[in-house]
């Protein structure tokens, strides 16, 4: 009886150390992960990487159909999207305390945040998106100086209409999209419970960008603009440096933008994590869907409207406040979460402003897109007509 009892003994101390050691090879490599996950910086180049980029070139003819509330509408958008980023953090958070099973690599956070709420190898393509945007920022705004200077444009304004204005609506709701993306920006982070600090100073960088290059164009072209500002600008250098930069980005901000719809799509499907052809094909897939719908509406602002209004709406304005209250409200062996009121009422007003300015927007771009006057047919069905609407 001795013996087994000292057999027992010794077995449940092997047993003990394997799981301490197994406990500690787990905590080392937990911190080997973070320690190379992106700092509180380089997830704030990251940021504007993802959200600034091509939206900004319509915010000028946005704030020309918006009339003079254009730059309230902007600030709005701002503090809405950020505040919702910043919810959008809170619930991943929330969820790898309650799942710690989820593991280290999840293809689809966003997804994922979805599903338990309702039933850094990426470094420099982050850092050249951004700075492709803040340096376009500064050469666009340099022409708009230049141009006002040298033409000195007689200055008109349009008449704000309903429609323009929800136009314009749409087209600032799409500027700040990308936030479905944050959650796998955090996973990605040395510290994620710290992803509120990156996303306020991101945010403030993306907004100043923003205002300085949409009040430039419009107080310089008034009712002249057209959907792209750079169309609107004087040939020469500062325009095709402006042309290189924004195409710089708007190549490697795909990257950062479409990984996590590649991600879904290949988890949906149940394709393997690893290289195959299936990727391939999937991937392909996506791409030419997309280029078929840029094909498809030619007009490069009622697309960014339609965009806004529809999918932007939802996963930046709805989605992760309706998220967040429903985690923080759900019951299960875990510690309550209590919201304070006021962050309930802000998160209440912009699911109803999202859901309802999201169906304005949306019926406003559309009848826009169909509209006799302003509907031109695919390249792919009439080629000539096509390039009238992007080089009227």
């Amino acid at each position: 009886m001795e013996q087994n009892d000292r057999q027992e003994i010794i077995g449940n101390d092997v047993l003990s150390n394997e799981q301490t050691n197994e406990q500690v090879n787990d905590e080392k490599s937990e911190k080997k992960i973070q320690d190379k996950g992106l700092s509180l910086p380089l997830t704030a180049f990251f940021i504007i990487g993802d959200i600034a980029g091509s939206g900004m070139l319509a915010l000028p003819k946005a704030f020309d159909n918006a009339g003079f509330i254009g730059p309230v509408l902007l600030l709005l958008g701002a503090l809405s999207s950020g505040y919702n980023g910043i919810r959008l953090g809170q619930c991943w958070m929330i969820i790898k305390r309650r799942y710690p099973n989820l593991g280290e690599h999840i293809r689809n956070p966003y997804a994922t945040i979805g599903e338990k709420a309702f039933g850094s190898k990426m470094a420099l393509i982050g850092i050249i998106a951004a700075m492709a945007t803040i340096i376009a920022t500064f050469t666009i705004s340099s022409d708009i100086i230049v141009y006002k200077v040298k033409h000195k444009p007689k200055l008109e304004f349009s008449n704000t209409k309903v429609v323009n204005l929800f136009l314009a609506f749409g087209t600032i709701m799409f500027a700040f999209g990308g936030t479905a993306t944050f959650p796998t920006i955090q996973h990605d982070m040395n510290k994620p419970e710290k992803f509120h600090i990156s996303a306020t100073f991101s945010y403030i960088g993306i907004l100043s960008m923003y205002q300085l290059v949409a009040l430039l164009g419009y107080y310089t072209f008034g009712n002249q603009l057209v959907d792209n500002i750079l169309k609107s600008l004087s040939i020469g250098w500062l325009r095709y440096t402006s042309e290189i930069l924004i195409t710089i980005h708007l190549i490697f901000a795909f990257v950062i933008n479409s990984n996590p719809v590649f991600q879904t799509v290949e988890h949906i499907l149940k394709i393997p994590t690893n290289f195959n052809w299936k990727r391939c094909i999937i991937r392909t897939v996506v791409i030419l869907f997309i280029i078929f719908v840029a094909e498809t509406i030619p007009k490069f602002g009622a697309l960014l409207s339609l965009v806004g209004g529809t999918s932007t709406a939802f996963l930046t304005f709805v989605a992760p406040s309706m998220f967040y209250l429903k985690l923080c409200s759900s019951k299960g062996d875990w510690q309550e979460i209590k919201v304070p009121l006021h962050h309930k009422v802000i998160c209440c007003q912009l699911m109803i402003i999202g859901t309802l300015g999201g169906i304005a927007t949306t019926y406003s771009a559309i009848s826009t897109i169909s509209s006799s006057k302003t509907f031109f047919l695919p390249c792919y069905v009439n080629i000539t007509a096509a390039d009238l609407a992007v080089n009227p």
